[in-house]
C-alpha cells in the first residue's frame, strides 16, 4: 500500500475499528506481511469454500506478497533508514 493509499483505507474503517501498520522501514515487516500472504493462500485450500472465494484468497495472496517484495526492495534501496520496529 502507497501513502496515497491512506485515505481510501480511512473511508473503509469503521470509526471505532482497530487497525494495524507495518512500515517499510521495519526489517521484519516484509516477513510479518509474506506470513499473511501465507495464511491467505493455506486459507483458498479450506474445505467448502467455492471456486470464487479460492480465487479470490489467492489473488489477495499474490498482491499481499507483492507488497511484501516491494518493502525488501525499498529496504534494499535504503539500508540508513531500516532498522528493528520502534
Amino acid at each position: 500500500m502507497k501513502y496515497e493509499d491512506l485515505n481510501h483505507l480511512g473511508n473503509k474503517l469503521r470509526p471505532d475499528e482497530p487497525w494495524f501498520t507495518l512500515r517499510g522501514q521495519d526489517i521484519l515487516a516484509p516477513y510479518a506481511v509474506l506470513s499473511y500472504g501465507n495464511l491467505l493462500l493455506a486459507a483458498s485450500s479450506g474445505p467448502g469454500l467455492d471456486g470464487e472465494i479460492r480465487r479470490q484468497l489467492r489473488k489477495a495472496s499474490r498482491e499481499v506478497n507483492l507488497g511484501a517484495a516491494e518493502m525488501l526492495a525499498w529496504q534494499s534501496d535504503n539500508p540508513n533508514y531500516t532498522h528493528l520496529p520502534d
